[in-house]
């Protein structure tokens, strides 16, 4: 499909199923991603000749979770799309929007999103912070502690530490990588020795 997509990017013709002839195509093509490209080349998943074509204007966005000003016109945003989709006239309290902003997202757009729909759907008036669930802001989560036990070999140890740190990066090698102060060849040479996938 890549190889395809590249040729139609390339030569701007195409052809249709069952056609014996290219059309041509005169096309903008806007990507997206929710994982860095350059993690996904690495891994093979994106073919870097494609991703090089389609990389020529770039525009990066944040995670929600360094994005905190934004918080509060999403909120709005979402609780006025709710509001016209059930015919509703709900409005959320200060003390919620302070709790979304504080929360770290890990799951972005999508998670804030069915969060607030959830709240929405269970209330009747005000949308609260009590309303959110159990949406973890604690102390604890700036600074998670791994058990590891003094018999642990440094190998077993290591192990343990670049799981929790590919966890915490959601997936992403790279920042992984970077949080360790390690290499992304490292990284992939460690996964490697303790058999893991890192996914």
């Amino acid at each position: 499909l890549q190889a395809k997509l590249l040729r139609v990017i390339e030569t701007g013709a195409f052809r249709r199923v069952g056609a014996e002839e290219d059309m041509s195509s005169d096309v903008r093509i806007l990507a997206s991603s929710n994982r860095r490209p350059e993690d996904a080349i690495e891994e093979g998943r994106l073919r870097q000749d494609l991703y090089f074509r389609l990389a020529r204007f770039q525009i990066s966005i944040p995670p929600l979770r360094k994005r905190g000003r934004d918080i509060a016109g999403l909120a709005a945003f979402f609780i006025d799309e709710l509001n016209q989709q059930y015919e509703g006239n709900k409005v959320m309290t200060p003390d919620a929007v302070e709790l979304l902003a504080r929360y770290p997202w890990p799951g972005n757009i999508r998670e804030m999103r069915a969060t607030i729909e959830r709240a929405y759907i269970l209330t009747s008036a005000e949308i609260t912070a009590e309303d959110l669930g159990d949406l973890d802001v604690g102390e604890e989560r700036q600074g998670e502690m791994i058990e590891i036990s003094k018999h642990a070999t440094i190998a077993e140890a290591e192990k343990k530490l670049i799981l929790a740190v590919l966890e915490d990066s959601g997936g992403s090698k790279t920042r992984a990588a970077e949080s360790l102060g390690i290499s992304l060849k490292t990284l992939y040479n460690r996964l490697n020795d303790y058999e893991l996938d890192g996914s």
